[in-house]
């Protein structure tokens, strides 16, 4: 993992490219001995993720934060740290449930929420998503937009 970081980093070596630009990464994946994805929200792995990312992107501060486990507290409180330091502006969520974003925004003011939404699964206005970002003043991010690939004719 990372491998992108690095390459977006060889680009925001130019300061001229860096003030217009908007960094949005993840943290809390990784993969096991087992080679299977998993995800680690402990503050701790948060601010692992979150250096070795500064590092690979060559910048002092990540623009959005964005984290795929909710399970852990710890882990919004890690990021709070870490937007109190200025190494993160925004905190953001990846294919949370609604209540996860409740809960997530109760700890700290969260700003996006990535939301898988393509023709394939335009469900956020029914299945509350759309409601709970719109009360809370959330960002939808929509990811695999393109719907991962899959044709809508043939």
């Amino acid at each position: 993992m990372g491998k992108n970081e690095e390459l977006i980093g060889s680009l925001l070596k130019d300061p001229a490219f860096r003030s217009k630009d908007f960094i949005c990464t993840k943290f809390g994946a990784y993969f096991s001995d087992k080679g299977g994805l998993g995800c680690n929200g402990t503050p701790e792995y948060v601010r692992k993720c979150c250096e070795e990312s500064l590092q690979r992107l060559q910048v002092d501060h990540i623009d959005l934060y964005c984290g795929s486990d909710y399970n852990h507290r710890g882990n919004l409180e890690g990021v709070e740290k870490l937007k109190e330091e200025g190494k993160v502006r925004y905190l953001g969520i990846s294919e949370a449930t609604v209540d996860e974003i409740r809960r997530a925004h109760a700890v700290t003011p969260t700003s996006a929420a990535q939301i898988e939404f393509s023709p394939f699964t335009p469900d956020i206005s029914e299945n509350g998503m759309l409601d709970v970002c719109r009360e809370l003043g959330i960002a939808i991010v929509a990811y695999s937009p393109l719907g991962r690939g899959k044709q809508m004719c043939h």
